[in-house]
């Protein structure tokens, strides 16, 4: 799921959950696609919180910390430091 998507999907729940009008005017989302929507967003977040290099090879953010600023991708297990 695209992040544009899944901001789409919460502000329309907020909109359906928001309204005052009974039976609301708003349509309610799937539950099942709110909930991969706040996942994502969730992904989203925690990885504007903590940044991960990507990997100049196989351009994967998966990384595991070997020493410090040495890292290793968990994808394609090349080597680099962050230096």
């Amino acid at each position: 799921m695209r992040t544009e998507e899944a901001i789409e999907i919460v502000e329309a729940y907020q909109l359906w959950r928001r309204d005052k009008n009974v039976p609301s005017k708003y349509k309610q989302p799937d539950p099942t696609e709110l909930g991969k929507a706040i996942d994502k967003l969730i992904d989203v977040a925690k990885d504007s919180e903590n940044p991960m290099p990507t990997c100049i090879q196989c351009k994967s953010n998966k990384h595991m910390i070997l020493e410090g600023w040495h890292y290793a991708c968990e994808m394609c297990q090349l080597e680099y430091s962050g230096d």
